[in-house]
Parts: C-alpha cells; sequence; structure tokens
C-alpha cells in the first residue's frame, strides 16, 4: 500500500506527508544471517504516564524487551466498552531508504510479501482466508525510514488466548511475518505484477508527480532522491526471466535478515481482555522467533544522525533537477494553479531532531502561515485577486531532516503575479522574525492541545494502534511519549519530572524551538515549485518516472512584500471557557450489552413546520454537540432545469463558504464548525462542536445566509466560478474504477436525486451572477424543517436552537419533493460502457454489483454475510492468483432498503473485456464452488465475525449522530436498525446465504460498468449503453415503476 492524501484541485495542493512507497540508498544488503539463533529472553517494564482520561480505566503496560529489541505496548480495555475487537500494530524502523542501489522499491516490495505466508503458516492466503471468517482486515504502508503493519479481528466470549483458539492463532499468524517468511518464487513472481500495478495506478497523480520532482531536487547521493514505489523495471532490472526472479527473491531475503533481523521493532496490542494474560501470550510468540536480533543498542536510545550527504543545496550539478535558487515550472495533469514553497529543516544533530520532534515548532510556524482569518497571508492575496487558498505544514519527515511546506492555490491574476505571491509569503514570515508574538499566540495552542488531549477519542482502535507503533519508533528518545506522541509536551527533555504542558518551562522551550527553525526560512533554503497547465509549451524537459514535464529557470532576487498589511492573528474567542465544558446530562456509559440498542432520540415537536428530534448525551461524556436543520423544499434542486440548479447550488455553497471563512476560521480552529449542503430534496445546515459556543456560531451562520450579505462583485464571482469549473473538470482525472463506481451508483438514482458531472458542467459555463442572486434569495423562503439536536445540551436547550436557527432563516410553511425512492435494477441487468476521459490514462476498470430486491431485515443481514465469503476468494482469484491489478475488491453496497454485492477491478495491463469475463466467471461460479461447499458451521462463523463487527459501539457522539439522522432523514426511524439485522444474523445457515445469492442472481439484475483506456466510448455493444445514454435509461426505469 502507498500512503497517499487525495487533494482537491479546488483546495491548497499539499503535497502528502511521505506520499511514496519507497526511497533507497546506495548502500549494499548487508549479508543474510546464516545462524538463527535463540538469545536469552529479559525484559523491562516501563511505566507509561501520559494517559489521556479516556483511557484511564484501561490496564496498559510497555514491556522493552532484549536482545530482540522489540519494544511492546499493551492496552487492556477489560473495564470499558471501547472495542471488542483485537487490534495489532507492528512499526519496524526500516523503510526504503534501506533498499539498495539498483533495487528501488525493495522496502515496498517486502511490505506486500510478508502478507504471503511464512514457514508455520505456508499458505498463501493463508492470513486473508483466516480474517474473513472474525470479521477482520489488514494492511501495511512504506514510509521513508519505517514500514508499519495493522490487522484487527473480532473476538469471541471465550479468553483472548485460549490455548491454540482463534485469537492466538490470529496474533501467532501476524507476528510470525517478522520470524520466518516463506518468500516463495511463485510469490515473488506474482507479486511483482501487484507492485508495478499499484504504480501504474499513480501515474496520473500530481500527488506523486509533483513530489517525485521534489526528491528529483535532491542529491544524487542522498536516498530522499531516488524512486520510491518501485515498478518491474527496478525490481527486476535484469528481466523477468526465472534467473531475475530469483535474484530478485535472493535479494529479498538478504534485505529481510540484513534489515528487519537487526532492526527491532515496536508491537500494539489492544484488546478487551487482561493485560496479565496479553503479557504472557505475547512473550510466548515472541519466543519462539527465529533468528538473531542484533540492533546496536545504541539504536534509537542515543540521539544519532544517519551518516548522509546534506540533502538539498544551491549547487546544480548534484541534483538531477536544480534546487535552491530556481524556480521549476510543471505541467499538471488536473487543471491546477499553485505555487509550493519548500523549506528543508536539516537537523544539525539527534539532540536537536528529538527536540524538534517533542516541541512541533512547524506546528505553530504551520499556524499563522496557514491562518485563514483577518490580517493573514490569505486575506491579503485574497484581497489582491491572487489566491484561493494558502496552507502550510510539515511534509517530508526523515531522520536527518524534515521539510516545512507552504502552498498557494492561485487566481489566474495569481499565477501571473507568482513572484510577488511568494514576497508576501515571505513577508508575513519576516515580520514574524521580526516583531515579538503577542503572549496568546501559544498559550491559546497549548490550551487547544490541551483541551484535545483531555477530550481525547479512539475513533479506530487498529488506527489508534498503528498511530502508538509508530509513536514508539519517533519518540524513542522518551518512551513516555508513546501514546501521547504529539498531543502534548510530556517531560523536561531529560525522562524525568512530568511538567504542566503550560508551564513556563515548557513555553520557553517552544519559543525555542520555533526560533531556531524560523533561521532557517528564507529564500535561499528554499525550493520553488509553480504549477500550471499554462506551462505546456515551455516545459521541454521530462521527469524519468512519471514522465512529468517541466522547465527549470533562475528565481532571482524576491523582496518581501505588504509587511505593513498582515498581522498576527487576534484572540480567538470561541474557544470554550471552563463553565462551558460542564457536562449537563446524567452519564450511563457505553451499554455493556451490545445486542441492546442505544437509547433513541425523542421526537419533541411535529408541527406543519418542524419536525424536531433531541437526545441528551448520556454515553460519550464529552461537552459537545451537534445540530442538524434540514429544510426540505422544491427550491433546491427543483424547476424546469436540475442541471442548471445543482450548477448554482456548487457556487452558492462556495460563495457562503469564501464570505463567512475569515470568521469562521478562528471557530474551527476551536473546535467549531459548520456546513452547508444543497441537497435533492432541500438545503441542510449543520452546526457542531463544543456545546458552549454553537448558538453563536450558528446564529452568525444563519443571519448570513438569510441576508445574502455573502453575494460577490462580479469580478468575485468569475473567480469563484473558475474554482468550481475547475472542480468539475477535475472529474476526467478520477481513476476508473472511480468512474465506474460514479456511474454505477448514478443508474441506481431518480434522474432529479442524481445530476450527472456533464450535465452539471454544460450549465456551469452559462450560470450568471443574477442566477446566484435569484437562487441565494429563495433555497430558504419556504419548506418544512427536519431538525436532530443531539449531545451535551439540555431538551430546553435545543428548542432554543431550533427556534434561533428556524427564526433566524424566517422561513415560510411550504410544499416538500416528493421521497427518495431508488430505481429497480431490470432482471436481464444493464450495462454502461465509456472510455476514460483523460487520453494519458492507460488504467481500465469494472464494477459490477449484483442487486437483491430483498429488503427484509433478514435479507440486508444475509446480504452482508455473502459479502465477508466472497471477499476473500475475489480478491485471491483476481489479483493474487490471475494478477489483474493492483485494485481488487468487493462489499455490499445499501440502495434504499435493499443491498447488493460489488465487484471492482482495476487493471493497467488487462482491458475492459478481460477484467469483465473474469468478473463474470467469478460471480457465475460463486454460488457453486463457494457458497454451495459451506457448512451451516462454517456460515456462522463468518456470520458472528459480520455481527460482532456490526455491533461494535459507537466510539464518538457524531457516529451515533449520523446514524439516528439517517432514520429521521429517510423517515423510517428504524432507530435500532444494526440489533435487528445483528439478531437475524445470528440465526444465519447455510441456507439462508444460498437463498439470497440465488435469488439476487435470478430476480435482482445486475449493473456492469466498464471504463476502456482504448477503443471506442460508450455503447460499445448491443446490450451496453454510453454515459450519454443514463439519463433516458433512468427515465424509462421511473415509468416502469410507477406501472
Amino acid at each position: 500500500m502507498i500512503l497517499s492524501t487525495i487533494t482537491s484541485s479546488i483546495t491548497p495542493f499539499i503535497l502528502p506527508r511521505e506520499a511514496h512507497a519507497a526511497t533507497a540508498t546506495a548502500t549494499a544488503i548487508p549479508p543474510p544471517i546464516t545462524t538463527p539463533t535463540t538469545p536469552p529472553f529479559t525484559k523491562l517494564t516501563i511505566p507509561i504516564t501520559q494517559v489521556p482520561p479516556s483511557l484511564s480505566k484501561c490496564s496498559i503496560r510497555y514491556l522493552s524487551l532484549s536482545p530482540s529489541n522489540l519494544d511492546v505496548l499493551l492496552i487492556s480495555t477489560s473495564n470499558t466498552a471501547l472495542t471488542t475487537a483485537l487490534s495489532t500494530a507492528v512499526t519496524v524502523p526500516v523503510g526504503s531508504t534501506a533498499a539498495p542501489e539498483g533495487r528501488d522499491g525493495l522496502a515496498h516490495f517486502c511490505e506486500h510479501m510478508l502478507f504471503m505466508g511464512t514457514d508455520k503458516y505456508p499458505e498463501e492466503d493463508g492470513f486473508n482466508k483466516f480474517l474473513a471468517k472474525r470479521g477482520g482486515s489488514s494492511n501495511a504502508f512504506t514510509e521513508s525510514e519505517s514500514t508499519t503493519y495493522y490487522f484487527n479481528q473480532q473476538l469471541d466470549d471465550n479468553k483472548l488466548f485460549p490455548g491454540g483458539g482463534d485469537s492466538y492463532e490470529g496474533l501467532d499468524r501476524f507476528l510470525d511475518f517478522f520470524s520466518t517468511p516463506k518468500f516463495s518464487l511463485g510469490s515473488v513472481s506474482r507479486e511483482v505484477n501487484a507492485v508495478d500495478s499499484e504504480h501504474s495506478k499513480n501515474l496520473q497523480s500530481d500527488v506523486f508527480r509533483i513530489y517525485e520532482l521534489e526528491k528529483r531536487r535532491a542529491a544524487k547521493e542522498h536516498p530522499y532522491s531516488r524512486f520510491w514505489t518501485g515498478d518491474k523495471t527496478t525490481l527486476l532490472p535484469n528481466g523477468g526471466d526465472e534467473k531475475g526472479r530469483m535474484e530478485l527473491k535472493d535479494d529479498l531475503g538478504g534485505f529481510f535478515d540484513g534489515y528487519y533481523r537487526k532492526a527491532g521493532g515496536n508491537v500494539v496490542v489492544i484488546s478487551p481482555r487482561g493485560v496479565d494474560e496479553m503479557e504472557k501470550e505475547v512473550e510466548r510468540i515472541i519466543k519462539d522467533f527465529k533468528g538473531t536480533y542484533i540492533r546496536e543498542p545504541s539504536k534509537g536510545e542515543i540521539s544519532t544522525l544517519p551518516e548522509r550527504v546534506v540533502p538539498f543545496s544551491g549547487d546544480k550539478g548534484k541534483s538531477e533537477i536544480p534546487g535552491f535558487g530556481y524556480v521549476v515550472k510543471t505541467v499538471p495533469v488536473q487543471d491546477l494553479r499553485q505555487i509550493t514553497l519548500v523549506f528543508p529543516i536539516v537537523y544539525s544533530s539527534g539532540e536537536e531532531r528529538d527536540g524538534i520532534r517533542r516541541y512541533r515548532p512547524v506546528e505553530y510556524l504551520g499556524a499563522l502561515v496557514g491562518h485563514e482569518g483577518g490580517g493573514s497571508v490569505l486575506s491579503y492575496l485574497k484581497g489582491l485577486g491572487w489566491a484561493n487558498g494558502v496552507g502550510a505544514s510539515t511534509n517530508a519527515e526523515l531522520e536527518d531532516f524534515e521539510t516545512f511546506e507552504v502552498v498557494v492555490d492561485l487566481t489566474e491574476e495569481g499565477l501571473k503575479q507568482y513572484r510577488s505571491v511568494i514576497g508576501v509569503v515571505m513577508g508575513y514570515i519576516s515580520l514574524l522574525k521580526s516583531q515579538p508574538w503577542p503572549a496568546y499566540i501559544l498559550d491559546e495552542a497549548l490550551t487547544m492541545s490541551e483541551l484535545g488531549w483531555s477530550l481525547f477519542e479512539v475513533s479506530d482502535p487498529m488506527s489508534f494502534a498503528s498511530t502508538i507503533s509508530q509513536n514508539m519508533e519517533k519518540y524513542k528518545f522518551d518512551k513516555t511519549l508513546a501514546i501521547a506522541g504529539g498531543l502534548r509536551l510530556a517531560t523536561d527533555g531529560a525522562g524525568g519530572e512530568i511538567r504542566e504542558v503550560m508551564d513556563d518551562g515548557n513555553r520557553e522551550m517552544v519559543r525555542r524551538s520555533v526560533e531556531g527553525v524560523m533561521g532557517r526560512i528564507n529564500m535561499d533554503n528554499c525550493l520553488v515549485t509553480v504549477i500550471s497547465k499554462e506551462f505546456e509549451r515551455e516545459a521541454k524537459e521530462k521527469e524519468r518516472v512519471y514522465g512529468t514535464k517541466y522547465a527549470v529557470e533562475k528565481l532571482g532576487d524576491i523582496k518581501p512584500l505588504g509587511m505593513g498589511e498582515m498581522t498576527f492573528p487576534e484572540k480567538n474567542i470561541f474557544i470554550p471557557t471552563r463553565e462551558g465544558m460542564r457536562l449537563k446530562n446524567q452519564q450511563k456509559g457505553q451499554e455493556k450489552d451490545r445486542t441492546k440498542a442505544p437509547r433513541p432520540p425523542m421526537k419533541v415537536r411535529d408541527d406543519e413546520k418542524y419536525e424536531v428530534w433531541f437526545k441528551g448525551d448520556d454515553r460519550f461524556g464529552k461537552p459537545k454537540a451537534i445540530g442538524i436543520f434540514s429544510l426540505l423544499t422544491n427550491n433546491a434542486y427543483g424547476g424546469d432545469n436540475p442541471d442548471k440548479n445543482a450548477a448554482v447550488a456548487s457556487l452558492y455553497e462556495l460563495a457562503v463558504s469564501e464570505y463567512l471563512n475569515e470568521y469562521c476560521y478562528p471557530a474551527r480552529l476551536a473546535g467549531l464548525s459548520y456546513d452547508l449542503a444543497v441537497l435533492p430534496r432541500g438545503v441542510r445546515l449543520t452546526v457542531g462542536g463544543y456545546n458552549e459556543k454553537v448558538p453563536v456560531l450558528a446564529k452568525t451562520v444563519c443571519e448570513c445566509l438569510k441576508s445574502c450579505s455573502f453575494l460577490p462583485s462580479e469580478k468575485a464571482f468569475e473567480g469563484f466560478k473558475d474554482q468550481v469549473v475547475r472542480a468539475a473538470k477535475a472529474f476526467d482525472n478520477k481513476q476508473p474504477y472511480g468512474l465506474a463506481s460514479y456511474y454505477a451508483t448514478a443508474v441506481g438514482e431518480p434522474r432529479r436525486f442524481k445530476r450527472l458531472n456533464a450535465g452539471i458542467r454544460k450549465e456551469l459555463e452559462k450560470v450568471t451572477l443574477k442566477d446566484l442572486e435569484d437562487y441565494s434569495k429563495t433555497i430558504w423562503k419556504e419548506g418544512r424543517m427536519k431538525a436532530l439536536v443531539q449531545g451535551n445540551v439540555l431538551q430546553k436547550e435545543a428548542e432554543d436552537l431550533v427556534e434561533l436557527v428556524g427564526g433566524t432563516l424566517d422561513f415560510a410553511v411550504g410544499d416538500v419533493p416528493e421521497e427518495y425512492y431508488p430505481l429497480v435494477f431490470p432482471k436481464e441487468g444493464i450495462k454502461v460502457g465509456l472510455k476514460t476521459p483523460n487520453p494519458n490514462n492507460s488504467n481500465d476498470a469494472v464494477e459490477v454489483i449484483v442487486q437483491s430486491r430483498d429488503t427484509s431485515e433478514r435479507g440486508r443481514a444475509a446480504a452482508e454475510v455473502v459479502a465477508a465469503i466472497a471477499n476473500e476468494p475475489f480478491y485471491d482469484d483476481l489479483r493474487t492468483q490471475q494478477q489483474l491489478g493492483y485494485i481488487v475488491s468487493s462489499g455490499v453496497r445499501a440502495n434504499g432498503e435493499t443491498r447488493g454485492l460489488v465487484f471492482v477491478v482495476q487493471s493497467g495491463t488487462k482491458g475492459s473485456e478481460e477484467l469483465s469475463k473474469a468478473v463474470n466467471e467469478f460471480i457465475g461460479n460463486f454460488g457453486r464452488k463457494e457458497l454451495e461447499g459451506l457448512t451451516d458451521d462454517d456460515v456462522k462463523e463468518y456470520a458472528k465475525g459480520v455481527l460482532t463487527k456490526k455491533l461494535e459501539p459507537d466510539k464518538r457522539l457524531i457516529y451515533e449522530v449520523n446514524r439516528n439522522w439517517a432514520e429521521i432523514s429517510s423517515g423510517k426511524l428504524v432507530f435500532d436498525r444494526t440489533q435487528r439485522e445483528g439478531r437475524e444474523m445470528e440465526s444465519m445457515g447455510r441456507a439462508d446465504v444460498l437463498k439470497w445469492w440465488e435469488d439476487a442472481i435470478s430476480e435482482g439484475g445486475t449493473v456492469e460498468v466498464r471504463v476502456r483506456s482504448k477503443g471506442g466510448g460508450g455503447g460499445g455493444g448491443a446490450k451496453e449503453i454510453g454515459v450519454d445514454g443514463i439519463d433516458a435509461y433512468r427515465e424509462n426505469r421511473e415509468k416502469e415503476s410507477k406501472k
């Protein structure tokens, strides 16, 4: 897996932190260990004092095991309702910088291969099969200096490690990856194709393309300059014959022995079982490890830097693409206009690196440079008409340096003035250097950090385990930070007495750390990149991996600008007070009996104008509240031209957001937010966060909506239109499997509820400012409001909040749109074909949905069980065995009250016809090959895994609010839906899954969408329609459904 970030074309293009799988270094693979031994086993227990209140009832134990250099952190949730699953993560301090010259991507390839069987568990897909029956999942990602693996599985009511039972086996299978990986020649041969397919998927991604350009500006001898992901050409440089594959297999084994076995690692286990039991069994597994782990005792304990060349310079000959003093103009895939300024912060010592990781100066600097309130860089640039957005943050983090990156999303005029835009950014940085920072800047940041810590919630235990395992490596210099990580300051830096976060000592250390970093933020230490399609003609060079076109020229002097027009942010009025944090409802905590549904919200008003629901929080114990206010009205998407209304609606949302941004940005920093969304049946406003300030924010937003004060000038309107048009055009650069999913979903929805991208884009070109003005004055004019207020509020406060919102908007009672009903697929099925709009994307994709017509609770439950049964064999067949592509997945998708099974595959080597054949062959054989051979006990095992996962308690207020709102907005009001379907799963057997599948195949109908990179567009066959035929098809289906 490659860790990446998806970035919208209308927001600043923040390149992803470690958006890659691999780097490499010029060092050779160390010789393999030839004499496995098992040294004496000792352990040291380390106290973890920095634990957030939400985990205070957990039993936590940190063990440092010698001589294996394995650190193990165990979290038992037996006294809480946090999780019913076992979640485990391992971070190995070996990343892509360890890959040898001539084998770029070998570390990433090793990550793939560890899942492919071990000596003890040799079956190639054995781990996936094991997890499939237990509602589990697994994944991994390779970063520059480390690799993280993680998995989870649902547990039954027995003990965690019942002497060879499921739980022991799951953990044993997983940890055996790092003891005796099999690395069979067959697996090596096949998995090379998976890595190559993964790279093929990324070839048209601006995230990867632009990041690779940045890395090419590093010194050739530095591992940052290397190709991180790898592909067939780097993994098999001598060809893909048997000899070449054997060489790769041997090098892989040498890499594992030479690095993984010497590196040690960081293991995290989270489970609802006792910590003593967990410790005993983890030790038992680790004691059986084969091989010698001889990581140098000083590694990670004494702060040292790797011996590497200086990563960046202004010497043109030291890197493939010149670094400091030059500007690189590059041509993107999407219609982007952006500047990126990358400032490398090269550590002077290991101690400095550790101090920067502890005190996080770049976060404070980024918060100021990327601020969006009055007096900010963004506010000033918007006033000049030069920018739409600014972002600033840490990007790359290696052991010898990290980068501070500023990204500016430009207008057309801003692109012409890009040198002046850089000057404004540097002007603000000069201001930060030359003027004393107001005391409240740091105080507010520390206050919100401490507030976030005190109210920290674990929303996903598996992700939490992954984060902790990474923290254990990153903060080796202070193991008390294993859980806290970057959430708070912990000690005085010497592993000694713990300080209060807000004390003067910590303030002083943060101030010094910020000053140390600020000295390196200057144009002599800056990599400048300007991104625009307008550079197509002058960009004569091509980056060698992704083929990105670029041009290089001298940057020249940049003078700081605008210092007198910009200032520090004002005090944040939205930071909650101590009184505002008081809990107002009696807390019962999470229900231990997971078969019992949480208390539902109650209807407190129901008349011609309002339907209001309320629920006071009694489970989460956080001073937060969420209000959802949905006005059902025909003024949203109704009328004779819904495509036009959808186009105007997108401009409406953006205009409101831009107008309110300077006011609402401090609210976001203080944990408050709002969301405005125009939907097919109306318009919805959501306001949430720390409950004390929710009414203040709600009133301001509603006053803006009512007064239409957000309506822009003609010039500003054209800028908004430019952003929305570019975002709509970015649709063409979606991955082919994303396009397939979009159209497969569209054919199941009535036209008025799902407007297609092509129609909206056509209307966007014609929309005028008057259209926006007319739309804005009518959308809140009339209708009926549905509302839900839930959280740390009393009923009277909830009712007052609804009155505040409704009274400020001042809408009249009006007709509401008709209810939503999904389209029923024809029994003979429907096929859609299209050519990918991006001619440079060579990937094909297919999505097939097998749709059921069963709307019963038992039918929906059966669909989830069948999906669990299908997941592993589909993946193993199409990805592992046939090697059709990196993207292979299946699952269940809701369509109203029915459920369908979804099968997706994307390939850079196989055409859509071949992919379609493979998917349909699997579907055709699935009943006979997989379902018919199951026993009742087999089905119950799958059902149990799905059920246990399904009944996991909500971890956060927002999750429960979303479930409740889904019932309220749909009018179904089945608040115990999860428990009802769960009860059906308890009695699920072989006959149930067979019947569901047979009925779905014979009666439900299928949808198939093929996206081709070559050949004709839509209508590639007698039974296939093109994209332009979808609306006509939907109209016919609506008519059929009314007969």
